[in-house]
């Protein structure tokens, strides 16, 4: 898992998926590689804070998108 973990790290940041904002893409990678390894520590310590991470940006960037929407209307 420990590689997995790398490998998955490497992917997202050779892909630049979080400086694109991709952050839904980075985010599938993580529940995937979460999903194939039920039984690591990796899974249960490391990869939750990725996850939150993620998920924080993409609240963070859909709360930046809401008043731009309103005032267009």
């Amino acid at each position: 898992m420990r590689v997995a973990c790398i490998e998955a790290r490497s992917l997202i940041a050779r892909e630049r998926m979080v400086e694109h904002g991709h952050h839904r893409d980075a985010l599938a990678v993580w529940e995937r590689l979460r999903a194939e390894h039920p039984f690591s520590l990796v899974r249960w310590l490391e990869v939750p804070r990725e996850i939150a991470d993620l998920r924080d940006r993409i609240a963070e960037t859909a709360a930046e998108r809401e008043p731009g929407e309103l005032r267009q209307r």
